[in-house]
């Protein structure tokens, strides 16, 4: 058997220095994530901190699951040191990048709910017209934080409505009722001042 020549040695040589670069150059951009760019997996289950909210203390529990439904666990504990629970609940999709205001890269949020902070969860109604709230979402580290409303002047572009029932009550007695919209754009500011923490990864 003849001995590998010097020149094919020098060649065999360059090509592993060649891929041993390839791959540490590989590890590394894997490694180096921009601080910048949401995590793209909502999955799971997050809780929020305890805080005040209507002279009340509120803690948010969100459960994502992978069959594409949601459910938010609402806790208020009044200051008697009683805790009602709340619940909201139904169907949510995640999209494109989006870019915020401070320029992150965040992830777009579409939630219908089925009910809305009532006592159990509720169920899809088929005749129903629901409303997809048009939100936004960040995770960084294991920690969620979702997007600002953002209250529109005008409803144009990408938005949402909401409707609410206004009661008019004179000396005590109801003489109207009338209705009231607001037009919320996706937000494009992410609210840091809530982070939720992973609690499990299974939803």
């Amino acid at each position: 058997m003849r001995a590998p020549s010097i020149n094919c040695l020098s060649e065999l040589q360059l090509l592993t220095h060649k891929y041993i670069t390839i791959f540490f150059i590989s590890i590394f951009l894997t490694g180096c994530g921009s601080e910048d760019t949401s995590e793209s997996n909502i999955i799971g289950q997050w809780q929020s901190e305890e805080s005040p909210f209507n002279g009340q203390l509120k803690t948010d529990t969100w459960t994502f699951s992978y069959n594409g439904s949601f459910t938010r666990s609402r806790a208020l504990r009044n200051p008697a040191g009683q805790t009602l629970f709340y619940y909201s609940n139904g169907e949510y999709t995640t999209g494109d990048d989006y870019q915020s205001d401070s320029g992150l890269t965040i992830k777009k949020l579409d939630l219908i709910y089925y009910g809305n902070n009532t006592n159990e969860p509720e169920q899809k109604d088929p005749n129903a017209n629901y409303t997809t709230y048009l939100d936004t979402f960040y995770i960084n580290e294991n920690t969620l934080y979702f997007g600002i409303l953002k209250a529109l002047d005008t409803c144009d572009g990408e938005y949402y409505l909401t409707v609410s029932e206004n009661i008019i009550i004179i000396n005590g007695q109801v003489v109207n009722t009338e209705n009231s919209g607001e037009c919320y754009a996706r937000p494009s500011s992410i609210n840091f001042d809530t982070p939720h923490f992973k609690l499990t990864n299974a939803g």
